[in-house]
Order: C-alpha cells, then sequence, then structure tokens
C-alpha cells in the first residue's frame, strides 16, 4: 500500500514538472508569436495562490505543504521560462527551432496522455471551449433597422425588406 501511494507520488511530481515546463513553453510561444503583447498571468496567479493559502494559515490551516508546493512550482516555472527566453534570444537559434505550431500540438497530445492528470486536462479545455462559446454567443449584438427621420435611409432599408 505504501509503496503504491511512493510511486504515485513520483508520477504525481513527474507530471506536475511536465505541465510546468509545458507552461512555461507555451507562455514563450505565446509571447513569441502573439499579434497583440501577451500578459503571462500564470506567475502572478500563482503568487495570488500562495497568499491566499498563507491568509487561511494565519487563520490556522495546516498548509505548510501546500504553500511549499506553490513556491516550489513558481521557481520551476521562472526557471523554465528563463531557460526557455535565453535560448529564443541565442543567435544561432531560429524561432521555428524553438517552438512552432506542429511541437505545441504534439506538446498539448502529450498532456492529454497524462496518466493521471490527462483526463483532467481535456476535461478542463473542454469545459473552457463551451464557456467561450457561451460567452461569445453572449457578446453578440444584433441590429435592427427602424424607421428613420432620414428619407434615404428609409428608402434603404426598404429595399432590404
Amino acid at each position: 500500500m505504501v509503496k503504491k501511494i511512493e510511486e504515485r507520488i513520483v508520477k504525481l511530481n513527474n507530471q506536475k514538472d511536465f505541465i510546468t515546463k509545458t507552461t512555461a513553453k507555451f507562455a514563450n510561444f505565446l509571447k513569441t508569436n502573439a499579434i497583440t503583447p501577451y500578459n503571462d498571468s500564470f506567475e502572478e496567479y500563482l503568487k495570488h495562490l500562495i497568499e491566499n493559502e498563507k491568509s487561511l494559515s494565519k487563520h490556522g490551516s495546516k498548509n505548510e505543504e501546500v504553500i511549499n508546493g506553490l513556491h516550489q512550482m513558481l521557481a520551476s516555472y521562472k526557471e523554465e521560462k528563463a531557460i526557455l527566453e535565453n535560448w529564443t534570444n541565442c543567435e544561432n537559434v531560429s524561432i521555428d527551432e524553438v517552438l512552432d505550431t506542429i511541437k505545441i500540438m504534439n506538446t498539448i497530445k502529450d498532456l492529454y496522455k497524462l496518466e493521471i492528470n490527462g483526463k483532467t486536462i481535456i476535461s478542463s479545455l473542454q469545459n473552457q471551449e463551451k464557456v467561450s462559446d457561451i460567452e461569445h454567443l453572449s457578446q453578440r449584438q444584433t441590429v435592427q433597422m427602424g424607421k428613420s427621420k432620414s428619407k434615404v435611409f428609409n428608402k434603404i432599408n426598404n429595399l432590404c425588406k
């Protein structure tokens, strides 16, 4: 029983490392390829989680392991991101060699295949797509042409009917 738990901990840590590295790769890819400036909020999100956990700790929650884990994740993310940024800044390495769309898609497939977290990642992405579709529909605007004081506009409006 203990051996199974230890094996699961190792698998979870390996998957956490892979997910953190992948997040850094995605951040770098977006930074490199985005039309608009890329806002890397993952680092700020981790800092926010750390502060929340510290606040809970002040109120009696015994969550020191969670806080330490979040600090480790933040440090790992910063390190991976810095490595990727340094790599893309090398003069003898082209952006295409660093990350391209095919590599990103293959990395996403690798995330989906993760033994423990893969199904959760797929589900999260599907839920995000649903929310995005709903948000898109709710932001859609319909313009109805009504009566206007302009005779020209009214003639055009009548032609459209």
